[in-house]
């Protein structure tokens, strides 16, 4: 019995043995096998590159072999590396090389729409870092869009990436409305640091999408609040109205009141203070932070009241926002005093939480 055991056993850990030796020969062939076709593209594109240089245009035999050999996941996978090796060197070539490979984009992007979803996700992700100024064929990004289809998180953020790449905003509000109508969560950072992506007109870009903004899901919203605190100050009338209805989603009212951390109206402090004092913790929080570009007696007065707040995070970003505004400095700093016990306990737990409600 127990020699049957150990026969077992040794077998096992042959086949074990045998299925790793085979596939460490299995992955240096295939690194083999890709260095060879990156340098083989390398060697192509470099060819082009000269010829670029010399007539201003690409040999049309090696656009018809790019259609042919790119629909290969493979090749696509050595043709982007070999990019990525010469896009270092002459910009100006390189850019005109990729705007005449439109055409093989467009046929790639019909072959790859019934593949598996990450090989149209690596299509995706292949077009969203090379699009940019090099192709704008609307029924490429139209194309794109079908692949969103009862897609994965990843498919669709390569997807929405490479639709932040074409100068159409419209195509994009599209997009957001497809997530909102399908109900797909989409996480408002990603939204967010997407649309930051955008290498066009954003004032425009923004102005349209907030045209809409009613329509779409709330990460969605939350999502573009953020893209406008990075890129606009136009929005200072809108937010600081929206801040002053009383049936705003909690979410997009810390969100607006983050916008006027970054961007000072004067208008918004006493709506600030207000809310240090919030039913809601999560306004408060945000509030006594953002209150830390604001420094007046009132300001002061406030943060100093809010030490003793029950919620801790409350506590926490009132002392932040005192410290940031050097106190000391200020006229009327003797406020603090009889709060310089509880302004102690706190700074030692400084730290910096990304997300939720700026804890």
């Amino acid at each position: 019995m127990y020699m049957i055991i150990i026969i077992v056993y040794f077998i096992i850990c042959l086949l074990i043995l045998f299925y790793t030796i085979s596939y460490i020969f299995y992955q240096s062939y295939y690194d083999f096998r890709e260095a060879h076709h990156i340098r083989k593209f390398t060697s192509m594109i470099s060819d082009q590159h000269r010829l670029v240089r010399d007539s201003g245009y690409i040999d049309r035999n090696h656009r018809n072999l790019l259609s042919k050999r790119l629909k290969k996941t493979n090749q696509l996978i050595a043709f982007e590396k070999a990019l990525n090796q010469l896009e270092k060197g002459d910009t100006t070539t390189n850019t005109l090389y990729l705007k005449q490979l439109e055409p093989v984009i467009l046929e790639l992007v019909i072959h790859y729409r019934f593949h598996d979803q990450m090989i149209r996700a690596y299509l995706a992700y292949f077009i969203a870092t090379y699009a940019k100024d090099n192709w704008r064929d609307p029924f490429i990004f139209r194309t794109l869009f079908s692949y969103m289809d009862d897609a994965t998180i990843y498919l669709r953020q390569n997807v929405l990436l490479a639709m932040y790449q074409q100068p159409d905003p419209k195509l994009i509000s599209k997009a957001f409305h497809y997530l909102t109508e399908n109900n797909l969560f989409h996480h408002a950072k990603l939204i967010q640091d997407g649309l930051l992506k955008y290498p066009y007109d954003y004032e425009t870009l923004i102005d349209t999408l907030w045209k809409e903004s009613k329509t779409f899901h709330l990460s969605i919203v939350l999502g573009l609040i953020g893209f406008i605190t990075y890129r606009s100050d136009r929005y200072k009338d809108t937010f600081y109205r929206m801040l002053q209805e009383k049936q705003v989603d909690l979410e997009i009212k810390t969100r607006l009141m983050r916008y006027f951390k970054k961007h000072h109206d004067v208008r918004v402090e006493p709506l600030l203070v207000s809310m240090a004092s919030d039913i809601n913790p999560p306004i408060r929080i945000v509030a006594v932070n953002v209150l830390s570009e604001y420094p007046s007696e009132k300001v002061i007065a406030t943060l100093n009241e809010a030490l003793t707040d029950d919620d801790w995070y409350v506590r926490r970003n009132a002392s932040q926002s005192l410290l940031a505004m050097n106190v000391s400095n200020l006229d009327d700093s003797d406020v603090l005093v009889s709060r310089v016990n509880d302004l102690e306990e706190v700074p030692h737990y400084h730290l910096s939480v990304e997300g939720g409600v700026n804890r």
